[in-house]
């Protein structure tokens, strides 16, 4: 599951909660394949958020402060930051609504956040 972005409306920083597998984890500590990426309304990419942490005991320690790019990662609560800044610049986005999207071995969760100046 793809939580809502905390705060909401944000700025300059914020934070996405994620789920991966079921409450019970009854996968078995099977590996997902897993991207979380940020698009403006113009369906342009923005950002890829890093791994902050998470609750699977095997894969989130190695991944904390990586990209969400294709990272593996097991059943789950995860969260992910995002600085509010533009990918690979030191320039922050503009006010307004942006879109991010998680992919769970090619299944796409997306949802609505707002950046407030």
């Amino acid at each position: 599951g793809l939580g809502q972005n905390y705060p909401t409306p944000f700025n300059p920083e914020t934070t996405i909660p994620f789920m991966i597998g079921d409450s019970t984890c009854s996968d078995g500590g099977k590996p997902h394949v897993v991207s979380l990426r940020i698009y403006n309304i113009l369906a342009q990419q923005v950002a890829v958020p890093v791994l902050q942490g998470g609750s699977s005991a095997s894969g989130a320690s190695a991944a904390v402060g990586r990209p969400v790019a294709n990272l593996t990662l097991t059943c789950g609560a995860y969260t992910a930051y995002w600085d509010g800044k533009i990918m690979n610049t030191n320039t922050e986005v503009p006010s307004g609504l942006y879109v991010y999207e998680l992919v769970i071995d090619g299944d796409r969760l997306v949802r609505k956040m707002f950046v407030a100046k």
